[in-house]
């Protein structure tokens, strides 16, 4: 685990708390919308916001993480989607690879936590990554959807995580997730990350503090892999 970012927020304990309540930014959205997007939802209790948003160039991607930084405060952590220099206009915890993105080599080198977006089965980058977000859960609006993750799949990419370092690697539960969906969440999860849930409900506040207290009842921290 890189040691070089996120102040007090070092180490699997860190992100495994970090990592609650994930607010996925939906990509579609002008600025200030996005942003009033991400306020709303720290109000109502999201712990990080992983900032995507690849319609935008990469300055206004930068001007943007630097206002989202800002309006996160010390209430939630900032992780850029594959944008190193995002990133640090942001002051990110962490960068999220993915296809086309950086390696996680080159985002540690950088000085960040390295997540990546994991799918059946783990490649290698997703074994050496610092946190994984596993999907699909359920069914999303994707036009190529993938298959949806079986039992036996998550039980597999967990019990891997937990091996994989000291204190486990923090998997969180992604893809076509609402607050219905997490009490039947397995064991062993850090928590979940959400876009539509949050990003189309009528009251984004009100929404984000009904899924942070689901969150709260379905992974007590001093039960979670990363708690006391």
């Amino acid at each position: 685990m890189t040691e070089a970012v996120g102040g007090a927020l070092r180490g699997a304990e860190a992100l495994h708390r970090a990592l609650r309540l994930v607010f996925v930014t939906p990509g579609d959205r002008d600025v200030a919308t996005t942003l009033a997007l991400v306020v709303a939802a720290c109000a109502g209790g999201v712990t990080a916001v992983l900032l995507r948003e690849p319609q935008l160039d990469a300055r206004a991607r930068q001007c943007l993480a630097a206002s989202v930084a800002e309006a996160l405060g010390s209430t939630a952590v900032l992780t850029v989607s594959r944008d190193i220099a995002a990133a640090q206009a942001g002051r990110a915890l962490a960068v999220h690879c993915g296809h086309g993105g950086p390696t996680v080599a080159s985002v540690r080198a950088a000085g960040y936590a390295a997540g990546r977006s994991a799918h059946w089965p783990l490649c290698a980058e997703d074994e050496a990554a610092d946190y994984l977000t596993l999907s699909p859960f359920r069914p999303t609006g994707r036009s190529h959807p993938r298959a949806l993750l079986t039992a036996e799949q998550v039980t597999t990419v967990l019990a891997a995580a937990g091996r994989a370092r000291p204190g486990g690697v923090p998997v969180v539960a992604l893809g076509g997730l609402g607050l219905d969906d997490v009490a039947a969440l397995p064991d062993g999860l850090s928590g979940i990350a959400v876009m539509r849930a949050l990003a189309e409900a009528d009251d984004v506040t009100a929404a984000a503090r009904s899924l942070r207290r689901a969150v709260e009842a379905r992974w007590p921290l001093d039960a979670s892999p990363g708690g006391d």
